[in-house]
């Protein structure tokens, strides 16, 4: 799974968390949300998370899945080679999420030859498997705000 980082700071008229790289306060407010969410639909236990080492997806990924491996920079999970990139990082037996950026998840919609028009917002989630011919298919795309409503103590 690929998620994109939530609302930049220096893209956004609303306060931030902290450096204007970062997130604002509703970016990081959504990806608690989002979290919670997650966490009701899907078990972490036999997950790697990695990050880009930007200061808005690690905020992100810090307030919706807690701590994850840094990256060794922004590129290294995109690119035409974004695929190969991938699998690189992909345990047999183990789930894998990426906490990125638009382009990046781009990068795998083009290379996969995904078909069906979606630009990815901000907190937006983007689901794939990997085939049996070790490719990489992907089976469907969220965005944040079509999770469904829970009551306010959740």
């Amino acid at each position: 799974m690929l998620i994109r980082h939530e609302e930049r700071c220096d893209h956004s008229s609303n306060p931030c968390l902290g450096p204007d790289e970062g997130i604002t306060i509703i970016g990081g407010q959504r990806a608690k949300e989002t979290g919670i969410h997650l966490k009701a639909y899907f078990d972490f236990d036999d997950t790697d998370v990695f990050t880009s080492p930007m200061t808005r997806t690690v905020q992100t990924s810090d307030f919706m899945l807690g701590n994850a491996s840094l990256l060794s920079d922004r590129e290294a999970i995109c690119g035409n080679d974004i695929v190969d990139k991938l699998l690189e990082h992909k345990n047999s037996g183990r789930n894998l999420i990426v906490m990125t950026h638009n382009t990046c998840m781009k990068d795998l919609i083009r290379s996969s030859g995904y078909r069906h028009s979606w630009s990815p917002e901000y907190g937006s989630l983007l689901f794939a498997k990997t085939t049996s011919k070790n490719k990489i298919q992907i089976v469907g795309t969220l965005n944040a705000d079509d999770f469904p409503k829970y009551p306010s103590s959740i």
